[in-house]
């Protein structure tokens, strides 16, 4: 069994009802945070835990997609396959964008975030291989939300990441009420 003392699931209303610097999170400082999203529903409040928590701290924010190109025999109509790799980028990095609703933001937290777009087959993998490169003092991600008995139920990117991350982790269920 791993050790999970450097992971933290707590439910989006103990957060967000607290005040982020009175957290005993034993960080008075955080450089930067980053945030793995799979661009879906489930990681919305992430996205605005995140930039919460990076506005309340001054943080810099990673912005970390990972997207999978099925393998395929040929390319369609002449494109090598560094050419779909940057059309499949360019893509993801306008996803990205909208989800993040980066023409809202203001400018002196736009000039604080970073959009990473890695391609690989395993989310957690790529999510834990980033964060070795990045160092963040937090991770954040994204969940499905918490069942009737109020157990979280965790995707398997979730799982692979709170098991074998070395940095503190952050899972925010989907269903959490926000009150920032």
């Amino acid at each position: 069994m791993s050790d999970l003392s450097h992971f933290l699931i707590w439910p989006c209303e103990l957060i967000c009802s607290l005040e982020l610097r009175m957290l005993n999170l034993n960080y008075a400082y955080m450089n930067t945070i980053l945030f793995a999203t799979d661009l879906s529903d489930n990681s919305k409040n992430a996205w605005n835990v995140s930039k919460n928590i990076c506005k309340t701290f001054g943080s810099n924010l990673i912005v970390l997609n990972i997207f999978d190109i099925p393998t395929i025999l040929g390319s369609p109509e002449g494109l090598d396959f560094k050419e779909m790799d940057q059309k499949i980028i360019d893509k993801k990095r306008e996803q990205l964008n909208l989800f993040c609703s980066t023409n809202e933001l203001k400018e002196d937290f736009k000039n604080r975030i970073e959009f990473q777009i890695t391609e690989g087959s395993s989310p957690g993998q790529e999510i834990l291989k980033a964060a070795e490169n990045i160092r963040p003092e937090m991770i954040i991600i994204g969940t499905k939300g918490h069942s009737n008995l109020k157990h979280v139920l965790l995707g398997s990117t979730a799982k692979d990441v709170i098991e074998k991350s070395s940095f503190p982790v952050l899972v925010v269920p989907s269903d959490s009420i926000l009150s920032f």
